[in-house]
């Protein structure tokens, strides 16, 4: 129903954003990936978009790059795997990554993301290894330039927010920010992700 937006970035956290296109303002849930590669807020910004309809909500998740969109409805067709462990995953690894694992077959590494367990780390490994395969590819990869990380007032907090959206309580989200933390120019990402697998 919905491919892709194009409009004013009006508000942006690390898995959400509000952007704003003929007059309405869109609440779309964004990877980590994603919230990277954003512009500063009201700028123009294009995402792609993947809808996903329950009987209680419509909610839309946005996507950098055609692979990030690719790999995140790959893992929907997962059994046990929905839109918002899906997300995670986008968040916990970058999307070249998370291929790269699943083809692997590195199931350590994926339980490594929050809500993802043993036996569902080995479903998508079966499931997915020859489908990322034919993902893996240059638009996996956001397009290169400054990220949001770099020019946050404080990376360590919103690493925090990323954390706390993912699942984890607020105590436990800022003790393994301020384990992993190392620096106010340390990317956002990568602290993110150092934090998940801590």
């Amino acid at each position: 129903m919905f491919d892709s937006i194009h409009g004013r970035l009006l508000h942006a956290e690390p898995t959400r954003v509000v952007v704003q296109a003929a007059g309405i303002g869109y609440e779309i849930a964004v990877p980590l990936s994603t919230y990277e590669t954003l512009p500063a807020p009201e700028a123009e910004v294009t995402l792609l978009l993947h809808l996903v309809v329950r009987e209680t909500e419509w909610r839309l998740f946005g996507f950098a790059t055609p692979g990030e969109r690719d790999v995140f409805r790959a893992l929907l067709r997962v059994n046990g795997v929905g839109p918002t462990m899906a997300a995670g995953l986008l968040s916990g690894f970058t999307p070249s990554d998370l291929c790269r694992a699943v083809t692997q077959g590195d199931v350590r590494a994926l339980t490594k993301v929050k809500g993802v367990g043993r036996k569902t780390a080995e479903r998508i490994v079966v499931e997915l290894r020859d489908v990322v395969a034919d993902v893996v590819a240059d638009d996996l990869v956001a397009a290169p330039g400054d990220s949001r990380a770099s020019d946050a007032p404080d990376v360590a907090e919103d690493a925090v927010r990323a954390l706390q959206q993912l699942g984890l309580d607020p105590a436990e989200a800022r003790r393994r920010v301020e384990k992993r933390c190392t620096g106010p120019d340390q990317p956002l990402s990568e602290l993110v992700r150092a934090a998940l697998r801590s």
